[in-house]
């Protein structure tokens, strides 16, 4: 598993910011993608 750092728009429009651990960056992407709107940004910590 991989760490990655995220910044997210919540369904409000809130910009959240957190960690994440997946096999590898599109399975982090499929799993913010289902409890967030639009993903900003993510990279590999």
């Amino acid at each position: 598993m991989v760490t990655y750092k995220y910044k997210a728009l919540s369904k409000g429009g809130i910009e959240v910011e957190g960690v994440i651990k997946a096999h590898d960056k599109n399975d982090a992407v499929i799993k913010l993608k289902a409890e967030y709107d639009i993903i900003v940004d993510i990279k590999e910590v």
